[in-house]
């Protein structure tokens, strides 16, 4: 709370909020406040609109990614049992990826998801329309990779499957009926 009336300075549209919430509060971490509460100067508020305008108008981040590396992206504490939308995470996984991807682009061509997410894009895959032609023989691993659709660039999840075929698929398929059908329990590491 505040004993000053606020007025909305900014606002933005993201599609990881939790993700870049917690990436300014590591950037500002020096002019918090109490709580929620940052002193900011002009040129913090700049770095700021820059990052977000170019995450709107591009979908590429220009911030330090090293304060992206050891976020948590799932809302709640580990273990604790919260209901998770699942939507969310899967596409702060993906986001996640892509910008070390964009960051590491000389290093390899896709990054493989930890046990942890592999279980969480997993669910997800389960609902897709076309999940058991994706999903084949079964599920050895998943990776987020560059793709190419008609010259534009994207990146998506690909399933590497046991007898080592791969195939991709669009996570927003797993989503495109009920939204509010998909949360599920956090069940640990």
């Amino acid at each position: 709370g505040t004993p000053f009336p606020l007025k909305l300075e900014r606002a933005f549209r993201c599609p990881t909020p939790n993700l870049y919430e917690k990436y300014f509060h590591k950037l500002f971490k020096s002019q918090r406040g109490k709580g929620e509460w940052f002193d900011l100067s002009e040129q913090d508020e700049c770095e700021m609109d820059d990052v977000m305008e170019n995450l709107y108008h591009t979908g590429n981040f220009i911030g330090d990614t090293s304060l992206l590396k050891n976020i948590q992206l799932e809302k709640g504490k580990k273990g604790n049992g919260r209901k998770v939308d699942l939507f969310d995470q899967v596409n702060s996984i993906l986001h996640g990826h892509r910008l070390d991807l964009q960051e590491n682009s000389n290093v390899s061509s896709r990054r493989y998801l930890s046990r942890k997410d592999k279980i969480a894009v997993i669910v997800a895959l389960k609902k897709h329309p076309e999940a058991s032609e994706k999903i084949g023989c079964g599920v050895d691993s998943i990776f987020v990779k560059e793709v190419f659709y008609h010259g534009i660039s994207s990146y998506c999840f690909h399933v590497q499957r046991i007898d080592g075929s791969e195939e991709d698929f669009s996570y927003h398929s797993c989503f495109s009926r009920d939204r509010s059908n998909f949360g599920y329990t956090h069940v640990g590491p």
